[in-house]
């Protein structure tokens, strides 16, 4: 992950979905910053991305905080034999437990039909049904098949035309 491994990788699973953490462990507090860098890069392939080393609270705080907090790292610290967490890490952009509602829509699940025609989601399922568009398949048909919030004829063509085309979110169709 950004081209090194973490000391520490583990998942958890919470009700929006699992979440993936990194820890890059120092053995001397001395070391906060070569281990701050090694975790601000895992940052790309886990949620969160933690650097953990013994120490002074106080010490590492004073020293390690406004970086770790600037590169989203968060920061634990082992002082008088156990783990306090210093510094909360940021949290993953998107945020994961957001995307799932996003990609069933997209997949045309049927999540709220109570969705207005001039709705943008509408006109934005159009270029990703292109994008994915099966084999012998028109984009007419994909819309009626995987998009039942568009119920009728008109409807889909309006998406397509009068929305995503019109809005320069398709070339052909």
């Amino acid at each position: 992950m950004g081209g090194g491994r973490p000391d520490l990788l583990c998942s958890a699973d919470r009700n929006e979905g699992a979440l993936v953490t990194g820890f890059e462990v120092k053995a001397e507090a001395g070391d906060w910053l070569k281990g701050l860098s090694q975790a601000r890069r895992y940052r790309a392939g886990v949620h969160h991305s933690y650097l953990a080393l013994p120490g002074k609270h106080a010490d590492i705080e004073r020293n390690a905080s406004a970086i770790a907090r600037e590169v989203g790292v968060g920061i634990l610290v082992f002082e008088n034999n156990t783990w306090h967490r210093l510094l909360k890490p940021a949290d993953p952009m998107p945020l994961p437990w957001t995307l799932g509602p996003t990609a069933s829509a997209l997949e045309g699940v049927p999540l709220a039909r109570q969705l207005q025609l001039n709705h943008p989601l509408n006109y934005l399922v159009v270029p990703y049904l292109a994008a994915t568009l099966r084999s012998g398949h028109s984009l007419f048909e994909e819309l009626e098949s995987r998009w039942p919030d568009l119920g009728s004829a008109a409807t889909r063509r309006h998406a397509i035309v009068g929305g995503a085309a019109t809005l320069h979110l398709i070339d052909e169709f």
